[in-house]
């Protein structure tokens, strides 16, 4: 599609079928690429009076409504998109991505006007030359192990924020926000049964409505609580479905997902992980993720192939924190906001600030750190709210859920796509309407899967491996007092070499990548010798005596190792197309 200075063209159309793009409105005004899908299309035709588009593509319909409405819609879309909207009356372009930033939109201001594509490879490709890399944004992923508010490692490269419009016109760049992360309640606090009912009812909806269409659908099942009650709420004439386990064989996840699988109806599939896998992986995974994650965060791409032969979209259980709190000591001894933002750097910021100290050259490292101290004060502003629980959860959302926990799972979209029920906007607009003292270590969302749920009550849930208990009396003495027992007993498990790292983690990736010795022989050290892990920047030196140290089984930075890997894999794949170790079918 294209206009007056500007052309966009959709190079893949997914797994979804929107439609021929573009879409055009039928009075010519609109014209729309969509990527991804808008699973309530046909209830916002019905309730703005065009019911009878009803078999229309989803294309013509998403246009349709915002020659009805106006770009404003997209507040009441619910699911997972990015869409590019050519208004031809104002001669602007609209970049829009969903509430949650879901899908990547990437966009670069450049001398003639502004670049944009869903992949960082493609802003690449539009302007090779003189692409730099961003140093606070590096200092700042050592940290968090992701990028705020839209920033990316490439300089002047940005993403799509969660609930931002970006609009282009010829007078320069705008921005707006039409949702934010922001709790709402108000009145007189429901009893936790009544919170309960309704939360349960509106998981019933948002997993319906993401079981549509005839693809077929598959879920990663885990032994927590997310996975199992997206599972429960599956109705019972759309089971069996494939519900796949990704664990070590001992692993807590490994022993409960099957109880709960044979409980709920699905048909399980176990997969331990292929060791080594790290190394094997590595140059697909980053192609896919483009630096914006450690490579250690998105391994389930080594089973793929066999997920694919299964399904071509996986429910998840992605929560995002909209449910409870995860509190800690000095959040709850917080008073307002100041003690909050406190709260959150002593437990963020502060212990992690050594990771990228001991990497960056100091002169990198003293300017990186004070803009990324001010970026992290900075990225509290569209926080309005004022109890410590509430910033703590949206500052979490806004600033770490969308740029890492959200991400890695679709990090190969091109072949699986991902739908999430517990981000449909029904049940998200609803569940931050919870008081705090109502949502503090979950205590609505345990009640619900209870109650709702009772056949999976007393399957364990492998944070514990006890039953769930909703009261929250009853167990929040409890997990004070396993929280000390493990604080003091974890210097005696790692002396014994028994350290219990609760099942949860698929793999321990300090020893995972130490049992790769050719990680720093045939990935790390050529590429600083081949300059990809820049050493103005990078302090080169100490990264292989950090490296050594790993290896030798003086320390543990594989977390670190894993990051640093996957920048200069990435400098190297996208900066440098350097891509001849790609898997076929990977260079697109």
């Amino acid at each position: 599609m294209s206009g007056p200075g500007w052309q966009a063209a959709q190079l893949d159309h997914d797994l979804f079928d929107n439609g021929e793009q573009p879409g055009q409105s039928q009075d010519g005004r609109w014209r729309l690429l969509l990527d991804g899908e808008i699973l309530n299309l046909d209830e916002l035709c019905l309730v703005h009076g065009i019911a009878s588009l009803r078999a229309a593509t989803d294309i013509f319909k998403c246009a349709e409504l915002f020659a009805r409405v106006g770009e404003d819609i997209v507040a009441n879309f619910n699911g997972a998109f990015v869409i590019v909207a050519w208004d031809s009356i104002k001669y602007r372009l609209l970049l829009i991505g969903d509430h949650f930033a879901s899908r990547p939109l990437f966009y670069r201001r450049t001398d003639n006007g502004v670049d944009f594509a869903s992949e960082l490879k493609g802003l690449l490709a539009a302007h090779p030359a003189g692409t730099a890399v961003d140093a606070t944004a590096i200092c700042e992923q050592l940290v968090y192990g992701t990028h705020f508010a839209g920033r990316t490692w490439l300089a002047g490269c940005q993403r799509i924020e969660p609930g931002r419009i970006v609009e282009l016109t010829a007078s320069g760049v705008g921005h707006r926000t039409y949702w934010q992360y922001q709790y709402h309640y108000s009145g007189r606090r429901q009893p936790i049964s009544s919170y309960a009912s309704v939360f349960a009812v509106l998981l019933d909806r948002a997993v319906e409505r993401c079981m549509r269409g005839n693809r077929r659908i598959g879920m990663f099942l885990s032994g927590g609580y997310d996975s199992r009650s997206v599972a429960a709420a599956i109705r019972p004439f759309r089971r069996p479905i494939p519900a796949f386990t990704f664990g070590e064989l001992n692993s807590r996840d490994m022993q409960v997902a099957p109880v709960l699988a044979a409980r709920l109806g699905l048909t399980h599939i176990p997969v331990a992980p292929r060791k080594p896998y790290l190394l094997s992986h590595a140059h697909a995974i980053v192609w896919r993720t483009e630096g914006m994650l450690p490579l250690s965060s998105t391994t389930s791409v080594q089973i793929h192939d066999l997920l694919c032969e299964h399904m071509d979209i996986f429910l998840t259980g992605f929560l995002g924190e909209y449910s409870g709190s995860h509190t800690w000591p000095a959040l709850l001894l917080a008073r307002g906001r100041a003690g909050a933002v406190k709260a959150i750097y002593h437990r963020f910021v502060a212990p992690r600030l050594a990771r990228a100290r001991a990497v960056l050259r100091p002169e990198v490292f003293d300017r990186a750190r004070d803009e990324l101290l001010q970026r992290f004060y900075v990225s509290f502003d569209r926080i309005d709210n004022a109890h410590p629980m509430d910033i703590s959860d949206a500052w979490n959302f806004n600033n770490l859920q969308t740029g890492s926990t959200f991400q890695a799972p679709v990090a190969d979209r091109h072949r699986l796509e991902m739908r999430a029920p517990h981000r449909d906007m029904e049940l998200v607009d609803f569940l931050m309407t919870i008081p705090p003292w109502s949502r503090i270590e979950q205590r609505v969302y345990k009640r619900m899967i209870a109650d709702a749920y009772p056949g999976i009550r007393d399957v364990p849930c492998v944070n514990s491996m006890r039953p769930i208990e909703p009261r929250f009396l009853v167990e929040y003495p409890r997990m004070v007092m396993d929280y000390v027992g493990r604080r003091v007993a974890a210097p005696l498990r790692r002396l014994a070499g028994r350290e219990d790292r609760l099942g949860r983690e698929i793999n321990d990736l300090d020893a995972d990548v130490r049992n790769e010795p050719a990680l720093q022989d045939q990935l790390l050290m050529p590429l600083l010798a081949d300059g990809c892990l820049d050493d103005s920047i990078f302090a080169n030196k100490e990264v292989v005596t950090l490296a050594n140290d790993h290896f030798a089984g003086r320390s543990d930075h594989g977390w670190l190792l894993m990051q640093l890997i996957s920048h200069g894999l990435a400098v190297k794949l996208l900066v440098r197309n350097e891509t001849e170790r790609l898997p076929p079918g990977y260079r697109i």
